[in-house]
């Protein structure tokens, strides 16, 4: 779950959010996973676990999971800006990077202070990668 809030997962939270979950609410360890896993991100914020639909709305929870979203994006692209010691692209790929232009627009709005010009789309084309990695070992000589 480490990383970015999805459409169904939390990303990174604070540990002691599970034992609280636990301790205050009487939850099982599998309760609290199945939460975590599948009723979290921007479905638990909102109900919805797609972004186009989170978009589509503009009530206050939408908002809210787009808010969280692009923090968590742009936090995690800040953490990686500052080990590399600075970029010179950004990268959108995957389908929120593809196709969430308001997504990214808020996303390189708050890192304007990196200065990076270079911004860019690239299509994910997980099946062709998938395809390539995997042929050497379904096809023999």
């Amino acid at each position: 779950m480490e990383g970015l809030m999805m459409g169904t997962r939390s990303g990174s939270i604070d540990p002691g959010v599970i034992f609280y979950l636990i301790r205050e609410f009487g939850m099982s360890p599998a309760a609290v996973e199945s939460m975590l896993l599948e009723d979290s991100g921007l479905k638990g914020i909102c109900g919805f676990k797609d972004m186009r639909d989170v978009l589509s709305h503009h009530d206050s929870k939408s908002k809210l999971a787009f808010e969280m979203f692009v923090h968590s994006v742009s936090k995690y692209i800040g953490a990686m800006a500052a080990s590399l010691n600075g970029v010179e692209v950004l990268v959108f790929t995957g389908g929120i990077g593809e196709n969430a232009v308001p997504v990214r627009e808020a996303v390189c709005k708050k890192l304007e202070f990196l200065g990076v010009e270079n911004i860019l789309v690239i299509p994910a084309n997980e099946d062709w990668q998938i395809a390539k990695q995997t042929y050497p070992f379904v096809v023999s000589d």
